[in-house]
């Protein structure tokens, strides 16, 4: 059984494609072709790491990078840009989210891997604090464990007080 699960959003199919033939071997994938499968995905799919590319098609240029900070600073997921991006600008805009790699397309297949099996193993050691996850109506939600008084169960539901 794939214990980790990676969330892929690549608007490009063939590099979709190349990127998940590479991974799944030694992962699960889920896969999102824009911003809103990807907003998507975020909001209803359990994940360990995404690989994002920065720019998702033709009205959103530089929306990777938007949904890199969102996983950043509202849901604490670590990601990896892989992208044809080289710029100064959207490498100094880019490295503002906090990106656990950056790699440049055409990727070698190991560089990916390497780099998806670091940024999982920084991520590890990093996690000190203990969370409960818990689905809200359609969305998953992380609770930190020292954060609650108590849970209080009726039926099929919980409360949890914190």
């Amino acid at each position: 059984m794939k214990a980790y699960t990676i969330l892929v959003i690549e608007d490009d199919f063939l590099n979709r494609r190349h990127i998940k033939k590479t991974l799944e071997p030694h992962f699960n994938i889920i896969e999102a072709s824009n911003s809103y499968e990807a907003y998507n995905a975020i909001k209803t799919q359990l994940f360990n790491i995404a690989i994002i590319d920065i720019n998702l098609g033709d009205d959103a240029e530089e929306e990777g990078i938007i949904i890199g900070d969102t996983l950043n600073n509202e849901y604490g997921i670590p990601f990896i840009y892989l992208t044809a991006y080289e710029t100064i600008d959207i490498t100094t805009k880019a490295f503002q989210t906090a990106p656990k790699s950056y790699i440049t397309k055409p990727f070698k297949e190991t560089d990916l891997l390497m780099s998806v099996n670091i940024a999982i193993q920084q991520s590890e050691t990093l996690q000190t604090q203990k969370t409960l996850t818990v689905k809200e109506d359609f969305y998953y939600t992380k609770i930190l464990i020292e954060s609650i008084d108590y849970i209080e169960s009726d039926g099929n539901y919980i409360l949890i007080s914190s």
